[in-house]
């Protein structure tokens, strides 16, 4: 009658080799409680001592995990910070870990205000099966959706106090938008993680305006001037300088300055070519803005070297911009085996008369519309 026993818990027989003295025992169910032995949690080892009738002992022993602790979550994308605060559509992603088992389950939930979600309770949306990293994709960016971040801090569920949302700090529009997790290991342990949420700015993805000046209140003082341009011509100009240190004469003189900008403008438009682009895309437009801006600068450079070096001293000549302009792009243009043409020489060849006094009146072309499959052609 051999026994055997562990602990306080003992096994009978279920195989019985009497030629080669082999026993097999099977004994009643250990419980190792979590209040127990929650301490040894990790890799132990079980041994069982044998004796025989006349005394005689014997060990055996194998290692065993134990494992008490639910896996754990945690969001890795978008950061908890409010420059991370969600705009638009977005895939939130995170981790799930557990030291000694697998996992199991993973789910998830956007509270209702007021709800109770625990291992019973609470409407979870299962995430995946196992793996260390989960990918939640919330695929809309419409406030209207709940496939979208967006709609759960939306200003009808704010209103409503639909979910468990709130506003970080009165007034910036930025909502703390909580995510609660429902996680279980291979062994049956579960957890309810209630401390992860991301930032959502629901105005975040909208165009905003704001007035940084003149300050709420603020009283602004115009006066309206009018002064003779030419004879039977006019001009009338608003503006803010007063009119002691900025008399009428002053004025005019101002505003025969600022016509320096406008024949830029004209220059750039209409001899550089700013009024057309090739691209349709914003960034290739803007490369076709600072590409003409360039050579706009370069010209103006080249053709104030000419300006200085002519003999006229009494203003009656003047450079041809459109003329210069082909010239510098030529210069640009050329082929590295060739020999650069002499800019300054050539433009000099394409001097124009001052007229004053001259008068033409403005003739505006319509721009005909470029059709969008003008590339198929």
């Amino acid at each position: 009658d051999v026994s055997a026993q562990v602990g306080l818990l003992s096994g009978s027989a279920i195989t019985v080799d009497s030629a080669n003295n082999t026993y097999t025992y099977l004994l009643a169910p250990i419980t190792l409680t979590k209040a127990t032995y929650e301490s040894m949690e990790g890799s132990v080892t079980v041994m069982a001592t044998l004796a025989d009738q006349s005394a005689q002992e014997g060990q055996g022993g194998t290692n065993i995990i134990l494992d008490y602790t639910a896996p754990s979550v945690s969001i890795v994308s978008p950061t908890a910070t409010i420059s991370d605060a969600v705009a638009a559509a977005i895939t939130v992603k995170g981790t799930v870990l557990d030291d000694y088992s697998t996992i199991k389950n993973l789910e998830y939930a956007i509270p209702l205000a007021g709800g109770t979600y625990d291992e019973s309770h609470g409407e979870w949306t299962a995430i995946l099966a196992s793996s260390a990293a989960w990918e939640l994709a919330f695929t809309s960016g419409s406030e209207e959706s709940p496939d979208s971040l967006l709609y759960y801090a939306s200003a009808a569920n704010v209103a409503a106090g639909k979910y468990a949302v709130s506003e970080i700090e009165a007034g910036i529009g930025i909502y703390k938008v909580p995510l609660y997790f429902k996680v279980s290991d291979g062994v049956g342990n579960t957890a309810i993680n209630k401390e992860c949420y991301v930032y959502v700015d629901p105005n975040g993805g909208k165009p905003k305006a704001w007035i940084n000046a003149p300050e709420q209140g603020t009283a602004l003082h115009f006066r309206i001037t009018r002064f003779q341009i030419s004879e039977n011509n006019y001009e009338m100009v608003v503006t803010n300088l007063d009119r002691f240190n900025f008399p009428v004469a002053s004025l005019k003189d101002i505003y025969h300055l600022r016509w320096g900008i406008e024949t830029s403008f004209r220059e750039l438009k209409y001899s550089i070519g700013l009024t057309s682009f090739h691209a349709k895309k914003v960034d290739y437009i803007k490369q076709e803005i600072y590409a003409r801006l360039t050579l706009y600068n370069y010209c103006e450079l080249i053709t104030s070297h000419v300006v200085e070096q002519m003999e006229d001293k009494n203003n009656t000549k003047q450079v041809n911009f459109t003329i210069a302009i082909y010239i510098c792009r030529e210069f640009l243009r050329h082929k590295k085996q060739l020999s650069p043409p002499d800019v300054i020489k050539l433009i000099k060849k394409y001097i124009l008369p001052v007229r004053l006094g001259r008068k033409d009146p403005r003739k505006v072309k319509p721009q005909s519309v470029v059709s969008f499959l003008y590339r198929v052609a």
